[in-house]
This record gives structure tokens, C-alpha cells and sequence, in this order.
């Protein structure tokens, strides 16, 4: 009979920590000094993680806020709820097709306009509102809010590129500074 398969095959791949205990000896040695500051390090990195993901989430619920349904045309990358926001925040904290999504973004500040209407005089006027001509279509936009959408985009990434990642290397730097190699 015996232990169930899958309880050995768990117990089997434990054996890597052998390897990781003969890392103690030797010529292994720096890489065990590596491991130790790593398990150390582990409370301030997990910090940091934690205020890196506190960061997303207020700045998901104000693009949650911000856009609504607008983005929803665009299924991997809006703002319908707060997990959604959330990774479309990850995607851009990671630079990955940023500046579509932000421009995307922007485009929710303007609507469709007939240029007839505009020609003739019988356009209602929007608040802050600008006629915008693109690619032989009128458009009226609300150039605060976009300037707006711009802000919270570049601040985002401006956050995510710079700020969190100085940190989070700032403080591998710190923890790793072993003199004992």
C-alpha cells in the first residue's frame, strides 16, 4: 500500500533543499550568504509589495471612477470594475502598450459630431467643449478632461517606472550588501 502517489511526488521535489543545505560548504558559499539575506529581506520586500499594490488599487478605483464603462470596447485593458482596473494598471506599470490605453482613454473625452450641424450654426454648445477635425470627421472635446486622463496616466507611469522601481532595487541593494564574500 504505501503513501498515495502524489504525497511522494511533493516529498520527492522536496529533495531540492538538500542541494540548497550543501550550499553551506565550499566553493557554495556566496550562494548561501545570498539565500540567507534573501530569506531576511523578506519582511521589507513583502512592504513594499504591499505599498506598491495599495498604490494600484486607490488608482484602479479612480480610473474605475474616472472611466466607468467607457474603455469597455477594449476587453483586456478597462476600468468596468476594480479587478479589471487593476490590471490594466499592471499592464501599464509594466510599459507594455501604455500609450494606446492612455490614448484610448482620451478619445472617451470627445464624441462624434455631424459637420453639418457644425457648419450650420445648430451645434449645441458643450462646456469647455472644442471642435476637433480628424481624418475628415468633426468632433467635440472636452480638452480638460483629457488633459486630466493625460495626468493620471503619465503620474501612474511616472510612479511605476521611477519611484517603485528605485525603490524596490534600493532596497535588493541594501539587503544584499554582504561583506562575508
Amino acid at each position: 500500500a504505501g503513501a498515495p502517489k502524489e504525497f511522494t511526488a511533493v516529498l520527492r521535489s522536496c529533495a531540492i533543499f538538500r542541494l540548497i543545505r550543501a550550499c553551506k560548504y565550499f566553493f557554495l558559499r556566496p550562494i548561501w550568504l545570498m539565500l540567507i539575506k534573501m530569506a531576511e529581506s523578506a519582511r521589507e520586500v513583502s512592504n513594499v509589495i504591499l505599498f506598491i499594490a495599495a498604490t494600484m488599487i486607490v488608482f484602479a478605483i479612480m480610473g474605475t471612477g474616472l472611466f466607468g464603462d467607457a474603455l469597455n470596447d477594449n476587453p483586456r485593458s478597462n476600468y468596468s470594475n476594480p479587478g479589471r482596473g487593476f490590471l490594466t494598471l499592471f499592464q501599464i506599470f509594466s510599459a507594455d502598450g501604455w500609450g494606446g490605453i492612455m490614448f484610448q482613454s482620451m478619445g472617451t473625452a470627445c464624441h462624434e459630431i455631424s459637420l453639418d450641424a457644425y457648419h450650420n450654426g445648430t451645434l449645441a454648445p458643450v462646456e469647455g467643449g472644442t471642435v476637433v477635425l480628424y481624418a475628415g470627421k468633426g468632433y467635440m472635446c472636452q480638452l480638460g478632461k483629457a488633459f486630466v486622463i493625460a495626468v493620471y496616466y503619465c503620474v501612474f507611469l511616472w510612479l511605476g517606472q521611477y519611484v517603485f522601481v528605485t525603490l524596490f532595487l534600493a532596497l535588493i541593494l541594501e539587503s544584499f550588501a554582504v561583506e562575508e564574500f
